[in-house]
């Protein structure tokens, strides 16, 4: 039987209501504080079960798969690009969001590792995995995202290149489809973590998912004010405001309809109506951007990073911060539209850098409000990089400088 998980987002956002509902109508429950604590444990562990192997499968994979064909298929313009529009979105929002004084949550015990924030050849020499098999079961995850570069592009050199990416691509839909199964118990799980949360600072838990919302909303809107309609412009794309306003209601019906894979068509049909794009470079970036590039989750990803470890009372170093942003990059790159979009990623990101991914129960049932808005950016990153494609073919390059053949 095919089990769908089109319902884990709403039942997620349900069991919020019912935590603070509860928290209103009944209170503190010290004596369900352990039950409550094991099977949110349960849910978190879960969760902690997926982080390396996910991580590492989805990423030597795509080392594999991008190759140096695929390099020069996306060209060195679109890779510059998009990991440029990436780290603005990941400042914004982590710019914004610093802004804030976040309240105070009461949390149960959970380890925080202090983390010394080492000089650059420290770094370089810590994602060094001396001991592969050691760096997987710690999960150091900068160790584990270097092992997988190595292996991906290890890969690369052995005749046996198409089975090597057959097996990875079998063992991320398997780690996938073990992520969907897990979901199916997120909503107790959130459940039972949030609502001693909830009960002891309600007022503080509600005030700061407003923060967020407030914050990612601002963040899109500067975004697309100082980043995206100033690249239109950049790269002489004709009559830019015309452009932005052609493509903001699509991006907006996209993200109510289910994100920029699903609403793929009618964009690109809306672009080769309306716009004076080429349209062979419409049907190139635009479905490579639909998986590779996610700027509105960039946003959250840097609000979400803030927010937890506030909760957590932890102090990120600029080199963590630095870190965490070109992991944003890759993680949401190389493993896209897994558990609500950004979660996984999330747990990821906070592995390498010592924020506990308990954090992410905190995030989950909101995450679904904040999943429409940020979809929004998402679906318009691809096209504002389409656009930005388009200048190249006007500078007098054919489009075989984007295409080549596939290994």
């Amino acid at each position: 039987m095919k089990i769908k998980i089109s319902t884990i987002p709403v039942q997620l956002l349900i069991s919020v209501v019912l935590a603070v509902l509860g928290a209103i109508l009944i209170g503190p429950l010290p004596k369900a504080d352990y039950v409550f604590g094991q099977i949110g444990g349960i849910f978190i562990d879960s969760l902690k079960m997926l982080v390396v192997p996910l991580a590492f499968v989805a990423i030597t994979g795509a080392v594999i798969k991008m190759g140096m064909s695929r390099i020069r298929k996306l060209s060195f313009y679109f890779i510059v690009l998009s990991v440029f529009m990436s780290l603005v979105g990941f400042a914004l929002g982590y710019f914004l969001m610093s802004m804030l004084s976040i309240p105070s949550f009461e949390i149960g015990n959970v380890s925080v590792k202090a983390a010394k924030a080492p000089t650059i050849l420290e770094f370089i020499r810590n994602c060094i995995p001396v001991n592969p098999f050691n760096s997987l079961v710690k999960g150091n995850m900068l160790q584990v995202l270097t092992l997988a570069f190595f292996v991906g592009i290890a890969s690369l050199q052995l005749k046996e290149k198409d089975s090597i990416i057959h097996g990875f691509d079998t063992a991320q839909r398997i780690c996938v489809q073990i992520a969907n199964l897990v979901m199916h118990i997120a909503p107790i799980g959130v459940f039972c973590l949030l609502y001693p949360v909830v009960a002891k600072s309600l007022t503080n838990v509600v005030t700061a998912y407003m923060q967020m919302i407030i914050m990612l909303v601002v963040g899109i809107l500067i975004y697309m004010a100082f980043c995206s309609i100033p690249l239109l412009f950049l790269f002489k794309v004709d009559n830019p405001f015309n452009f932005f306003r052609i493509i903001i209601l699509q991006d907006v019906i996209g993200a109510i309809a289910g994100g920029s894979t699903n609403y793929m068509a009618p964009r690109i049909e809306n672009l080769k109506k309306n716009s004076a794009l080429n349209s062979d470079v419409i049907d190139f970036f635009i479905p490579i951007t639909a998986v590779l590039t996610r700027m509105g989750s960039t946003i959250c990803v840097g609000i979400y990073t803030v927010f937890a470890a506030s909760i957590f009372h932890i102090t990120l170093s600029w080199e963590q911060v630095v870190v965490t942003a070109l992991l944003t990059f890759i993680a949401l790159m190389c493993a896209p539209g897994i558990i609500g979009g950004t979660l996984m990623d999330c747990a990821i990101i906070w592995s390498a850098i010592g924020i506990p991914i308990e954090a992410i129960a905190y995030i989950a049932g909101i995450d679904y409000v904040i999943d429409v808005f940020r979809t929004i950016l998402n679906i318009q990153g691809g096209e504002i990089i389409t656009a930005c494609m388009n200048y190249f073919l006007k500078d007098g390059k054919s489009l075989s400088s984007f295409k080549v053949n596939e290994v």
